[in-house]
């Protein structure tokens, strides 16, 4: 499991990266890229110490972190509008 959990913090380190140097390339396929770093780093830290505790609550957080999503969208759209709503799409 510390192994899973490293590759798993090492992984989305070097997504993180990726996403902040390049904005075009990650937002081809994952709307909310940030979004799904801290995800994944939540869930490589819990298996990297075997907390089941962890695991469960980072499911859990997928909640909160589809319902911030959404706010967000909700004001991207408010903000930016048509032009969002052209990007949503791609």
């Amino acid at each position: 499991m510390h192994l899973v959990g490293l590759i798993v913090i090492i992984g989305t380190a070097a997504f993180v990266y990726y996403v902040h140097s390049l904005k075009d390339g990650p937002y081809k396929y994952v709307r909310h890229p940030f979004y799904l770093a801290f995800i994944l780093m939540g869930f490589g830290i819990a298996f990297f110490f075997v907390s089941i505790l962890g695991i469960l609550l980072n499911a859990l957080m997928l909640i909160l972190w589809n319902k911030l999503a959404e706010m967000k969208e909700k004001e991207l759209l408010e903000y930016w509008g048509e032009e969002y709503e052209e990007f949503m799409k791609t």
